[in-house]
C-alpha cells in the first residue's frame, strides 16, 4: 500500500459480477490490489482528455513519418519507372525492315535489357521493403511494450 493510499477516503459503489471480474483479474495480472485497479482505472477516466491528447500528437507524428517514407519510396518507383523509360524510348534502336538484322537487334536489345535489370536488382536489394517501412516503427513499438 501506498503512502498515498495510508490516507486516502473510503467510498463505495456497485457494479456487475462481469465487472468485478475483470477488475479481480486486473488486480491478478498486475499484481495489486483490486482498490489500486479502481484507484487508476479512476485516474486515467478522469485525466483522459490530457492522456488521448498526447497520445494522439504521438500518432499524428507516427503518421506523419510513415507519409515521409512513403513519398521517399514513390518518388524512387518514379525513378525506376522514368529510368526504364528512358530505356525503351532513347536507348532501343528502331527494328529494321530485313529480318536476320533484326533478330540480331533484338539479341542485343535482349542482353542490353538483362543487364539492365541486374543493375536495377542490385539497387533495390538494399532497400527496405515497403511494408516494413510503413509498419516497421510501429511494430517496434508494440515489442518495447511488451
Amino acid at each position: 500500500m501506498t503512502e498515498e493510499m495510508k490516507h486516502s477516503e473510503h467510498l463505495m459503489f456497485r457494479t456487475t459480477p462481469r465487472i468485478k471480474e475483470l477488475i479481480s483479474q486486473r488486480a491478478v495480472d498486475d499484481g495489486i490490489s483490486m482498490n489500486e485497479v479502481l484507484n487508476k482505472a479512476a485516474v486515467m477516466y478522469l485525466t483522459r482528455d490530457t492522456a488521448e491528447e498526447s497520445l494522439m500528437i504521438a500518432k499524428l507524428s507516427d503518421i506523419q513519418n510513415s507519409i515521409g517514407k512513403m513519398r521517399r519510396r514513390g518518388d524512387l518507383r518514379e525513378k525506376f519507372e522514368l529510368d526504364v523509360y528512358q530505356f525503351l524510348f532513347t536507348v532501343l534502336p528502331e527494328l529494321p525492315e530485313e529480318s536476320n538484322a533484326g533478330i540480331a537487334v533484338l539479341e542485343r536489345g535482349k542482353r542490353r535489357f538483362e543487364g539492365f535489370l541486374k543493375g536495377f536488382r542490385h539497387r533495390v536489394r538494399v532497400l527496405k521493403p515497403v511494408m516494413e517501412t510503413v509498419f516497421g516503427d510501429m511494430l517496434e513499438e508494440d515489442a518495447g511494450e511488451n
